[in-house]
């Protein structure tokens, strides 16, 4: 084979190997795995903070929330307490707790039967807010106050969620809707006893559970 002849044979055989190199480059890319879906009835749940501390009570269902995991903190004011401004808190997960840290006000049987799990939460400077909150965990986007009340996208799906809290004889309900209250579709309630009359403002037919 003469000089030029093995030259050219080399240098397909580089281009060829570079070519194949480069598909395979291509090919080796892996797509990111799709992102967990947002469980309402899992990563919903009430907090309670006496005003002063920095450290509460969190009870929702998923017993299996990290130490660390970051918890949104809604201060929705009931409708009977307009004078009370709406206000959203961060705070993070200290440890589960073995028992109930609030003396069964906060226990519901609505989302599971076995009760809700409990959690020590760590907030970032001394609480000022309403004592019980509705907390999330780990929600899909920022949730903010707007024109009084608080929205969010919780689960990612482009529709923001907005939160409600009303009373009734004895308790008060805790509410998330997507859309508007009252207006949108239900996706997570919780009732606190209070343990003494309360006014009510909503109905009956009001309350809900998970749709």
């Amino acid at each position: 084979m003469g000089r030029n002849s093995w030259s050219r044979t080399f240098g397909a055989a580089v281009f060829a190997l570079i070519v194949t190199c480069g598909c395979q480059s291509e090919t080796a890319k892996v797509d990111p795995p799709p992102q967990t879906a947002f469980r309402y009835e899992q990563q919903i749940g009430v907090a309670k903070i006496q005003r002063g501390a920095n450290q509460g009570c969190l009870a929702l269902v998923d017993p299996s929330i990290k130490p660390g995991t970051k918890i949104t903190l809604v201060d929705q004011p009931a409708e009977t307490l307009l004078s009370q401004t709406a206000g959203v808190n961060e705070s993070s997960v200290v440890e589960r707790l073995s028992q109930d840290c609030d003396d069964g006000h906060m226990f519901t049987t609505e989302l599971s039967a076995s009760g809700p799990a409990y959690y020590r939460i760590q907030t970032v400077k001394e609480w000022q807010g309403n004592s019980y909150l509705i907390a999330i965990a780990d929600p899909s986007g920022p949730v903010a106050v707007k024109e009084g009340g608080i929205e969010g996208d919780l689960d990612g799906d482009g529709t923001k969620e907005s939160f409600r809290v009303c009373t009734s004889g004895e308790g008060v309900h805790y509410q998330v809707w997507t859309g508007e209250p009252l207006k949108g579709r239900p996706r997570w309630h919780w009732y606190v006893y209070a343990g003494y009359d309360t006014a009510s403002s909503c109905t009956e037919k009001e309350y809900f559970g998970p749709k």
